[in-house]
């Protein structure tokens, strides 16, 4: 089942996940990185209206983009919970990610699908 399918989206490294602040010495959630995943959850609950599935998932995301596949893995997963599409992502038991290359600075598509994994 396609729980997202979008183009021309720019996908976030998650080398820029977090933000570092000299004067206090943490870290902060980049304020990009969240917006991509706020953006992601939106998205995904337009998608899966009355979406029911029970764990544990399988989950295939084909995706065009020019960045490691592992770059923006997580807010999907992050979004898929938020969501309400799956409970949590430690009850993924299958994952995997075909990608077709593009180049830099082009928009990325992404597709995302997920089902019961038996």
């Amino acid at each position: 089942m396609i729980i997202l399918d979008v183009e021309n989206v720019k996908l976030p490294s998650v080398n820029r996940k977090y933000g570092y602040n000299p004067k206090t010495g943490k870290l902060y959630l980049d304020s990009r990185y969240r917006l991509f995943a706020d953006t992601l959850t939106e998205l995904m609950t337009d998608y899966s209206r009355k979406i029911i599935l029970n764990p544990p998932y399988t989950v295939r995301i084909f995706v065009e983009t020019y960045l490691d596949i592992d770059n923006f893995v997580k807010p999907v997963f992050d979004g898929m919970k938020k969501a309400g599409i799956i409970d949590d992502d430690k009850n993924i038991h299958h994952f995997a990610v075909i990608k077709e290359p593009a180049k830099k600075g082009a928009g990325s598509k992404i597709i995302v699908e997920i089902e019961t994994w038996k």
